[in-house]
C-alpha cells in the first residue's frame, strides 16, 4: 500500500471495495474459504447490483435528523415487515467477521440488518505489497427479491410467480423520471415494491422528514464482467417533499403528468423523423432522432423535478407550456433551417401545442 495512505483512508477504501464491489473474474480465486466451494467469477456487492442500484433516503433538517430517521432499531423490527432479517440488527463485522463465503456464519449474517448496512461482498487482507483481494460472503440474488433497504424492488408477474428486480441508477433517466417504482409501495397493488427503507420511514418517522435523496452510480455489466464505460457515472437527486402528501393521490398527480410527458416526447420524434423523411436523409433520422430526446430529456430535468416537489407539497403543476416550449428547443436544435427546403420542412414538421 502507498507509504502516505493514512488509516481513515485505508478504512474508506475497504468500505468501498466491500460495499460496491464490482462482479467478475479480477479477483484471487485460489483462495477458498468455505469446504467445496468452488469460485469462478465474483458477484457483485448487492449495495451495487448487476447495473448499478439506485438508493432511496429519508433526509431530515439536519444531518443528526437524517441519521436518526434512518437507524432502525429493534422495536422498529416488531412493527416492521423484516421477516428476511431473521437476525434481526445482527453483530457489527468488527465485531464478529463472517470467515467463510457459504455456510451458517454467511447465512447469519446475510440474515441480518448490519449484513447489508456492511456487505462483506470481498475478503481483503492489506499487506506491504497491496491489497489481496478475494470474493466474499455470498448473498441472495435479486431475483429472490431481498436486497437492501434503501433499494426499490420492481415485482412483476402473478403473486403466485412473481419475478423480482430493482429499480437501476441510469444517466439517461433521472430520479424525478422514478418515483412512481420508488414510492410503489402507495399503490395498494404493489405494497411489496417500492423501496422499502422509506416506506418505513413514512410509517413511523416521518414527522421529520424534509426530502428525499436519491443516488447510485450507474456501470456496464457483460458476461458477468463489471466495468465503467463512457456513458456510466453517478447519479443524484433531492427533492424537497411534505410528508404528508405523498400518497396515492401523489402517484396518480404525477403518473399523469409523466404520461403528458412521454407523448410530448414520442411527438417530438415523429416530428424529427419526419422532417429527415421529407429531406430524403432517412440514414440520419434515428441518430437525430435519438439526440433530440436526449436534448428533450435533460431540459425537463429541472421542470421534473419542481413536478415531484410540487406535488410532494400538495400544490397543482402548469409546466405544460414550458414542456412544448422545451420541445420545440430540441427540434431546433437538431432540424435545421437553412436552404429553402429545410425552412419548409422544419416549419411543416414543427412540434407544436395539439
Amino acid at each position: 500500500m502507498p507509504s502516505d495512505l493514512s488509516a481513515s483512508d485505508t478504512v474508506y477504501a475497504l468500505l468501498q471495495v466491500v460495499t460496491f464491489g464490482m462482479g467478475g473474474k479480477k479477483f484471487e480465486k485460489d483462495l477458498v474459504f468455505a469446504p467445496s466451494y468452488i469460485k469462478k467469477s465474483a458477484s457483485p456487492s448487492p449495495a451495487l447490483g448487476r447495473r448499478g442500484w439506485l438508493h432511496t433516503y429519508a433526509l431530515g433538517n439536519d444531518i443528526f435528523e437524517s441519521l436518526r430517521l434512518n437507524l432502525f432499531s429493534e422495536e422498529l423490527f416488531d412493527h416492521a415487515s423484516l421477516s428476511f432479517l431473521k437476525k434481526r440488527i445482527g453483530v457489527a463485522p468488527w465485531e464478529k467477521m463472517p470467515t467463510k463465503e457459504v455456510g451458517e456464519e454467511a447465512c447469519a449474517y446475510t440474515s441480518s440488518l448490519m449484513g447489508w448496512l456492511v456487505p462483506i461482498a470481498r475478503f481483503c487482507r492489506i499487506t506491504d505489497q497491496g491489497l489481496i483481494l478475494t470474493s466474499g460472503v455470498e448473498y441472495p440474488k435479486i431475483e429472490t427479491g431481498l436486497c437492501d433497504l434503501s433499494v426499490s424492488t420492481i415485482t412483476t408477474g402473478t403473486r403466485a410467480k412473481a419475478q423480482f428486480t430493482a429499480l437501476r441508477a441510469e444517466t439517461k433517466v433521472a430520479p424525478w423520471r422514478q418515483m412512481q417504482a420508488i414510492l410503489a409501495f402507495f399503490n395498494p397493488a404493489q405494497k411489496q415494491s417500492g423501496c422499502r427503507g422509506l416506506q418505513l420511514v413514512l410509517s413511523h418517522r416521518h414527522k421529520q422528514m424534509t426530502e428525499i435523496w436519491c443516488a447510485g452510480v450507474q456501470v456496464t455489466e457483460m458476461s458477468g464482467e463489471q466495468y465503467f464505460s463512457l456513458g456510466d457515472d453517478f447519479v443524484e437527486s433531492v427533492f424537497k417533499v411534505r410528508p404528508e402528501h405523498l400518497n396515492e393521490t401523489f402517484l396518480t398527480k404525477y403518473a399523469a403528468q409523466l404520461e403528458a410527458l412521454d407523448q410530448v416526447s414520442n411527438l417530438l420524434s415523429v416530428c424529427v423523423r419526419n422532417y429527415y423523411d421529407s429531406l430524403n436523409a432517412k440514414y440520419q433520422a434515428q441518430k437525430m432522432v435519438n439526440k433530440a430526446r436526449e436534448i428533450f430529456w435533460l431540459k425537463c430535468a429541472s421542470l421534473g423535478v419542481h413536478m415531484v416537489e410540487a406535488f410532494a407539497k400538495g400544490q397543482s403543476n402548469h409546466s405544460l407550456a414550458a414542456i412544448w416550449d422545451i420541445a420545440e428547443l430540441a427540434y431546433d436544435k437538431v432540424c435545421p433551417k437553412e436552404g429553402a427546403r429545410q425552412l419548409m420542412a422544419y416549419y411543416r414538421y414543427c412540434p407544436r401545442k395539439r
